[in-house]
């Protein structure tokens, strides 16, 4: 058997694919597992809709991603929207090009959803790989404000876009190029 892409909601992930997942979580964005959420066992708020895409050997994670489905509105319009977050692979399998298709098969499952649009925030090195993938990263000057201020630690995140339906495509220049507050990095 080789590695294979698998999909599963939040609710069908099994226990040995979960704990490696939230194990990887922990290490890559301790910043997220502290003070009250120290302890956390989930990464999202409950009710959220999750599709988990992973590259797995057996029960062995090597490479991974998430979509959440958010409501988001801008700009006296309400946006439907899958969140591309967790995108992770192992380091030993690093180089082999997994990431890369865990990206392609969310990106492929966004742009075939009923959505208006997909958003992913991301360190600068890495809008290259996105972009290669379909996104399109938001304006140098625009900014993302997480909930009522903004956090010097995620200043450095772009946002980067990839616009689905008709109403999403209207408003791409307000989405690459105009603030946007959101409650929680996905």
């Amino acid at each position: 058997m080789s590695p294979h892409l698998v999909i599963h909601t939040q609710e069908s992930l099994p226990p040995a694919l979960y704990w490696q997942v939230l194990s990887f979580k922990r290490m890559f964005w301790a910043s997220a597992f502290q003070g009250e959420h120290r302890f956390d066992s989930d990464w999202y708020p409950p009710g959220y809709e999750v599709l988990h895409l992973s590259i797995v050997e057996g029960e062995n994670l090597i490479s991974h991603s998430e979509l959440v489905r958010l409501t988001l509105g801008l700009e006296d319009e309400v946006y439907q929207i899958y969140g591309l977050g967790a995108v992770m692979t192992f380091p030993p399998y690093r180089g082999e090009g997994f990431a890369r298709r865990v990206v392609e098969a969310a990106t492929r499952h966004i742009l075939t959803s009923d959505v208006d649009l997909g958003l992913l925030f991301c360190r600068r090195e890495l809008i290259p790989f996105y972009a290669s993938c379909g996104w399109e990263a938001q304006s140098p000057t625009a900014v993302t404000v997480l909930g009522s201020t903004l956090r010097s630690e995620d200043a450095e995140m772009v946002r980067m876009a990839l616009f689905v339906s008709e109403k999403g495509k209207a408003a791409r220049e307000t989405f690459l190029n105009d603030p946007l507050t959101i409650e929680w990095l996905w």
